[in-house]
């Protein structure tokens, strides 16, 4: 069959029926059998599945060929309790001794055993080790220690049964090493400082049962790792202090089920890693003191479900979640991270952004689009909001003002109303300069009323009063026009004619004092009728007056708004 039609993963092995007939048998490779071996595989009610037939094999006839360092080619053969401890043994050498086996080829092999089919400590030398569509039974398959030197590995299609696997210590060289549509049964597995060499490691398209899967202090090499389409059981999976060297390490599309998963301290290397469009189950999802600084990681489309997710103490680089769905608590109180995307997320839980011991860690922060249901733990001085949103290199003006405005309405959800003021006036900023930018760009004429209307709305909106958040920039606000009224009454009838007169002798206005004093009543539409003005100046002041007016009552909605929180 064409390998492009070969995208489903092995069935798991539930049952099967063994039948020993007297009819010879001849393998793919030529090699032939005095019997047939009918294996009936069965469903999990006992109805059978499909029949396959092997050719029966001798234990005792592969040691002999092992011991003679001949070509150990076991292509559809079915072996009942193949063991490596039992041919030490037999021919009396050490315990954890290097057994070679030259140019190994297991395709279509159906390993059989009552407890263990046991590849410990193998020596498999050639350009080439063969499992292709083999099947182990079971029992306990062991693969411990195992070295497969320099040559291309294929468990390609292999149907694990339900027994412990154990490819503890084992060695792989500078080939490449595939499980890709393997079935691992619900047993569990182990590859515990497994070595995986420099080669492509392929674990696409497999199924691992509902065992503890275990990749602890394994190493990838140099070339790329994918567990592409991956499915995990419900047991724990564990790939605590896995490194990653220099690789693309690929987790897309994978379904990591129900249990606990633990990458802590995973060194992820400087190849891109990808976990888009995965899907984390209920369990307790932890990636505490990973390192993901020296390449750019993608959680993008991935759905998180567990209780609670853990990045505390680790580093980043760029580092994306566009377009998750958030339904865990997060600690996101990373040691390092130059930028975490959030944008476009659906946050149902919690994100924890402060900072362990006021160190600002993310440089970056984008949450453009999130659609919030959740809460946010930020800190405007912890966190440096203002610069996490400023340093955004591929944002709008409008982008990040709707940012500034999400974390305004979390800083007022959680009390936090110094932080609140301060995402508001930010948040108006923007949107000042993005109504600016977008009238201009639909047609250039705009800029005759578009720059006025800007300049007036910075000048009153913001610079008077911070959006009616500051009442002390009001009051300050208040003196500055009072007293550059004063100066005018006293200037300009030096340059016009037109003066303040009072209403004794009808003189003008000469000194300063009378003019703080004539300012002051009308500024605050006292009106006494000690002073009038003529000419000009009855513009201005009743422009003063109207200030007067306008500023109290901006000051009167920033006092009162502060005084209610």
């Amino acid at each position: 069959m064409a390998d492009s039609l070969l995208h489903k993963t092995e069935s798991p092995l539930l049952d099967f029926k063994v039948e020993i007939s007297e009819k010879p048998f001849t393998s793919s490779a030529g090699i032939s059998f005095n019997k047939t071996v009918h294996v009936t595989f069965l469903d999990e009610y006992g109805k059978k599945i499909k029949t396959e037939d092997y050719g029966l094999g001798e234990a005792a006839s592969v040691y002999e060929k092992i011991k003679n360092g001949e070509t150990v080619n076991l292509n559809d053969c079915y072996i009942a309790d193949f063991s490596l401890t039992d041919f030490r043994a037999a021919y009396t050498l050490p315990e954890r001794e290097k057994v070679l086996l030259e140019k190994f080829s297991a395709s279509n092999t159906f390993f059989d055993c009552d407890s263990t089919i046991d590849f410990s400590y193998a020596g498999f030398h050639g350009t080439k080790t063969i499992f292709e569509s083999s099947v182990f039974a079971n029992g306990f398959v062991n693969f411990n220690g195992a070295d497969f030197w320099q040559g291309n590995v294929s468990f390609r299609r292999v149907k694990f049964g339900n027994g412990k696997l154990d490819f503890q210590y084992a060695k792989f060289g500078t080939g490449n090493v595939t499980f890709q549509y393997a079935h691992f049964g619900h047993g569990d597995v182990s590859f515990v400082n497994t070595d995986f060499g420099d080669g492509y490691v392929d674990f696409r398209s497999i199924v691992f049962g509902d065992g503890n899967i275990d990749f602890k202090y394994a190493r990838f090499g140099k070339g790329d790792v994918s567990f592409e389409k991956t499915v995990f059981g419900k047991g724990k999976r564990d790939f605590k202090v896995v490194e990653f060297a220099g690789g693309k390490t690929d987790f897309r599309r994978v379904d990591f089920g129900e249990g606990d998963v633990s990458f802590e301290a995973v060194e992820f290397g400087t190849g891109r890693t990808s976990f888009w469009m995965s899907r984390f189950g209920s369990g307790f999802v932890n990636f505490e003191t990973a390192d993901f600084s020296l390449g750019e990681t993608s959680f993008e489309k991935t759905e998180f479900n567990a209780s609670r997710v853990n990045f505390n103490n680790s580093k980043a680089a760029g580092i994306t979640f566009r377009s998750s769905i958030l339904n865990s608590s997060f600690d996101f109180r990373f040691s390092q991270c130059t930028l975490l995307d959030l944008s476009d997320c659906i946050l149902k839980n919690s994100l924890d952004l402060i900072p362990s011991e006021n160190a600002v860690t993310i440089q970056t922060l984008n949450v453009s689009g999130v659609r919030n249901l959740g809460r946010i733990f930020i800190d405007w001085n912890q966190n440096k909001v203002k610069r996490l949103i400023f340093s955004q290199q591929n944002t709008t003006w409008r982008e990040k003002a709707n940012q500034f405005r999400l974390l305004k309405e979390e800083f007022h959800s959680t009390g936090q109303y110094d932080d609140e003021d301060k995402a508001y006036v930010r948040f108006k900023r923007c949107e000042q300069i993005a109504d600016l930018q977008e009238a201009i760009k639909k047609n250039k004429a705009n800029a005759l009323w578009a720059y006025p209307e800007y300049g007036f709305k910075w000048l009153v909106f913001d610079q008077i009063g911070n959006y009616g958040t500051n009442p002390a920039r009001v009051i300050i606000s208040m003196f500055t026009v009072y007293t550059l009224f004063s100066f005018l009454y006293v200037l300009i009838p030096h340059y016009f004619d037109t003066a303040v007169l009072s209403g004794l002798d009808r003189s003008p206005i000469t000194t300063f004092g009378e003019s703080f004093y004539f300012s002051a009543i009308t500024y605050l539409t006292v009106g006494y009728g000690d002073f009038s003005p003529i000419g000009f100046l009855r513009a201005v002041a009743s422009f003063e007056a109207f200030m007067g007016l306008f500023l109290m009552a901006y000051f009167t909605v920033a006092f009162v708004r502060k005084i209610l929180r």
